[in-house]
């Protein structure tokens, strides 16, 4: 529809040669083409955004956490695995995943990639009184 109303000439905007001005339907063109690459990129965003959104909500287990992982060679990983209140060690290759053994978890302790959360006014507090205090 766009393309047939810029083809007919308006009343009193044709020129003397009976045509409408190229430049002017060019600068319709133009527009028209930025309006429609912002309309596919504003869907791209959203639809990206929704599928990022459903993924994620899909993905989380209440029940089930890695706490820890190390590397063991080439595509090879050492995994503590937390299922409930159970702890497992568990390795895993390109191909598969192998059960390693039932880990007691007072011999786990507080390792360096868990970070125990404080609450924001208590690490506030601790970060403004030694300043108070100069």
């Amino acid at each position: 529809m766009y393309f047939t109303l810029l083809s007919q000439s308006p009343v009193g905007t044709q020129d003397s040669s009976g045509i409408w001005p190229t430049n002017l339907m060019l600068l319709g063109q133009f527009f028209f083409y930025v309006v429609i690459f912002g309309v596919v990129l504003a869907l791209a965003y959203f639809s990206a955004k929704w599928l990022a959104r459903a993924r994620f909500a899909r993905g989380r287990a209440a029940n089930m956490q890695i706490i820890e992982s190390v590397s063991a060679g080439f595509q090879n990983m050492l995994l503590i695995a937390r299922v409930g209140e159970r702890y497992f060690l568990l390795g895993s290759s390109k191909d598969r995943l192998v059960f390693l053994s039932e880990l007691n978890p007072e011999d786990l302790g507080d390792s360096p990639g868990v970070m125990n959360p404080i609450p924001l006014k208590e690490y506030l507090q601790k970060l403004i009184k030694p300043k108070l205090k100069e």
